[in-house]
């Protein structure tokens, strides 16, 4: 498999580009024809504060043979010749980590045209979008995200991110393999003299969100722990506040702060001399601190967080910490002494890093296979699963509010048809009480929240139920995606079939002729023919084709009445509340009588109908 990989390697350091270099080792020695395109220039000087680049004499990256450096943040031209030359990758990895590099990236990618047949284009996110993102550069990532097949994180909090932020692009958690300098057996058996002090080393770049604050505080009250900080510091100010707590009488002596970069040739020295790494994380998005730890033969004191915890026991090769709560964090030091120290680090292990890295390789090699695969099969219908919270909320307390109107819900048996990221089975679930329940079924388990309900995985028109086994039914968008005409006839059947005779179905569905298709935020797209809509969706790089099948009033009045129910349409109802509430006009606008909202039913963006069993 021919496969490129872009990100940065030596004379760039960090971790980055010891895992984009790495990666491109490992894919090489499996066997591929892998090139790695980096960087002559990568940031302007003034976005990175510390030492961009290294000599070869201070190397922390692993030597690949196959590199190109034309990439130049300050040229254009550079990212468009470099996608001109991918055109003909099988793989195309891109290392996301900093908005800054998401124009060039995304050009990167628009440059190499449209894709060969079975071409998979993934971003390797390190960082899904940074801390304390700003809207714009959420809206920068969902642009990147565009135009790849796949994401891949390493960590549980970035698939999160990812879901929510990147809703219809697939992601995959991937553990974040060992990578960096090699550690001997000699320096990983190096042993510290007891002097009844407990010495921590906090290695890498100091950034506030390393929550160093928190653990010098901590140091105050536990007079037996030393700590060591080495690694560039963000900016002055920082280094300063560092200086000034470690300056404080109860911590005078006590803290060795050297800010500047640390050449990996120290490593083997400060974990020598030092009994534990500690890692006081506020929050992280993934860290080698703790491999590389383990890699000595140290234990280490670790924030909570599931970024830093993957490999860490808690009180057998280390000890995790509630993030940020210094009060924990000095509990955690007093009971730090030599004897404790000793135990842990007798259960720690040296990581695999061949068996990780072999894991981490098959797993991108399974994207390509399935994207080869789903090529060669019928079009799929994307999931379209909206997850922000607040407009979920709102839409949810509708749908109850619509229903209990009908009929009361506590008690009840509901199912959630199409529950997307949860939050209506989440809100339903509240009501029907502890005598009720709540079942929510999806091909896929795409749900942000969990409480209150019932999961069961379930595709396709055939609902996996008793008859008569439901009091109401919840089908909020979803007959839209199930297919044409008659699979849309064949759900409502299966509705009715699983509701009791005194049941309700509550069914919202985009009207075909609304006036911007919600999917794909395209003006009349659904107006079009099929053939027109999947011409319209690729020339404007939105799919691959158009994969919703809206209705109109008629059409789903009669596909319910034709399945057994009666139809009480509440669209009007809907439209003329949602109206009675803008701001100046809403008061004059509830006086007005129902024959002047009618017209808007035509392009109304979304037909509401309770249907009842006959």
């Amino acid at each position: 498999m021919k496969i490129a990989v872009i990100g940065p390697t030596h004379p760039y350091k960090g971790g980055i580009a010891q895992h984009t270099t790495e990666l491109a080792r490992r894919l090489s020695a499996a066997g591929h024809d892998v090139t790695l395109h980096s960087w002559k220039a990568q940031y302007p000087q003034r976005l990175y504060p510390g030492k961009m680049t290294v000599s070869d004499a201070e190397r922390d990256v692993a030597e690949f043979d196959h590199v190109e450096r034309r990439l130049a943040w300050y040229s254009p031209w550079s990212w468009v010749r470099t996608g001109r030359h991918l055109r003909d990758a099988d793989l195309v990895l891109v290392a996301h980590s900093n908005p800054f590099q998401i124009p060039h990236h995304w050009t990167i990618l628009r440059a190499m045209g449209r894709r060969p047949r079975g071409q998979a284009r993934v971003m390797v996110a390190h960082n899904v979008v940074p801390h304390d993102a700003s809207p714009m550069q959420e809206r920068a990532v969902r642009l990147l995200a565009g135009s790849v097949d796949h994401v891949i994180v390493h960590s549980a909090d970035e698939a999160r991110r990812a879901a929510a932020l990147l809703p219809k692009v697939p992601h995959t958690q991937l553990p974040l393999p060992p990578f960096g300098p090699a550690v001997t057996a000699a320096a990983a058996d190096g042993q510290r003299a007891d002097d009844g002090t407990v010495r921590l080393l906090a290695l890498g770049f100091v950034r506030p969100y390393k929550g160093l604050d928190v653990l010098l505080a901590a140091m105050r009250d536990a007079p037996a722990v030393q700590l060591t900080i080495r690694g560039e510091c963000w900016d002055d100010t920082l280094a300063d506040t560092i200086r000034a707590a470690a300056a404080e009488p109860a911590l005078e002596g006590r803290v060795d702060f050297r800010p500047g970069y640390v050449d990996e040739r120290e490593f083997a020295e400060l974990f020598a001399t030092h009994d534990m790494a500690a890692l006081p994380y506020l929050e992280a998005t993934g860290s080698q601190n703790s491999a590389l730890s383990f890699a000595y033969n140290r234990p280490v004191i670790v924030s909570d967080l599931p970024a830093l915890v993957s490999d860490v026991r808690d009180g057998v090769n280390g000890i995790v910490v509630t993030p940020g709560d210094v009060d924990e964090w000095r509990r955690a030091l007093r009971d730090l002494d030599a004897a404790t120290v000793q135990q842990l680090a007798g259960n720690v292990h040296r990581p695999d890093a061949d068996d990780a890295w072999q894991h981490y390789v098959a797993a991108l090699g399974h994207v390509v296979d399935v994207r080869a695969a789903a090529l060669d099969q019928p079009a799929v219908r994307q999931a379209h699963v909206v997850s922000d919270r607040e407009s979920r909320l709102r839409k949810s307390r509708h749908i109850s509010a619509v229903l209990q109107s009908v009929r009361p819900l506590e008690g009840a048996s509901v199912l959630d048809d199409g529950c997307g990221s949860g939050y209506t089975a989440e809100v339903l679930g509240g009501l029907v009480g502890p005598a009720g329940e709540v079942v929510a079924i999806d091909p896929t388990d795409q749900r942000v929240t969990h409480d209150a309900h019932r999961f069961v995985a379930a595709s396709g028109t055939e609902l996996p139920f008793d008859d008569a086994r439901f009091d109401a039914v919840v089908s909020n968008h979803v007959i839209e995606h199930v297919g044409d005409l008659a699979q849309q006839r064949r759900y409502a059947q299966e509705a009715r079939r699983v509701l009791r005779d005194d049941g309700v179905l509550y069914l919202a569905v985009p009207n075909k002729f609304r006036l911007v298709e919600a999917h794909y935020s395209l003006p009349f797209l659904s107006w079009l023919p099929q053939r027109w809509a999947d011409r319209y969706v690729r020339l404007t790089r939105r799919g691959t084709w158009y994969d919703v099948t809206p209705l109109r009033t008629p059409q789903l009045h009669r596909l319910l009445h034709d399945a057994g129910f009666s139809v009480d349409d509440r669209t009007l109802t809907t439209v003329r509340d949602r109206v009675g509430r803008l701001p100046v006009v809403g008061s004059a606008a509830r006086r007005l009588p129902d024959w002047c909202y009618r017209p808007l039913l035509v392009v109304v963006p979304t037909i509401i109908v309770v249907a009842r069993p006959v």
